[in-house]
């Protein structure tokens, strides 16, 4: 089994969110959306360079973070069309099951504004910057449900 369908098996079978793995290294996580991923880049680096990653639900602002951290193969059960854009301009191998127009918010009336930050950005550092910026801006102003 290669790296990459056991990601996907891991990801089937655990019910966690989002694996990344990288030979002997494995991360999983039950956190939704950008979390993981800015984990990774943030801690562990280094093991994204080649890695497989599966995850449930990858939008534009996952896509790049992984493109970002070089990661080389992914798996999304959904993946949204702005995701498979910034897929397009890499080396990255992406497979899925289901393609949404864009990933919907958590209240479900709208674009997720992880997504709509990154919507008009290419480059993986400003993408990263510009997800923490809008993370503080988002625990400093919390919506209330």
């Amino acid at each position: 089994m290669d790296f990459s369908e056991e990601a996907k098996r891991r990801l089937e079978n655990s019910g966690v969110g989002f694996v990344l793995v990288s030979g002997d290294y494995v991360y999983e996580s039950e956190e939704r959306g950008i979390a993981p991923p800015m984990y990774c880049l943030s801690n562990a680096r280094d093991k994204m360079q080649g890695a497989s990653v599966a995850d449930k639900i990858i939008g534009r602002a996952v896509a790049l973070l992984l493109i970002f951290g070089g990661v080389k193969f992914v798996y999304a059960k959904t993946i949204s069309r702005h995701a498979l854009d910034a897929f397009a301009n890499s080396d990255v191998i992406v497979t899925y099951e289901e393609i949404v127009p864009y990933v919907v918010n958590r209240k479900g009336d709208g674009m997720c504004p992880m997504e709509e930050t990154v919507l008009n950005i290419r480059d993986g550092q400003e993408a990263f910057d510009a997800l923490q910026r809008k993370m503080r801006e988002m625990r400093a102003n919390p919506i209330p449900e």
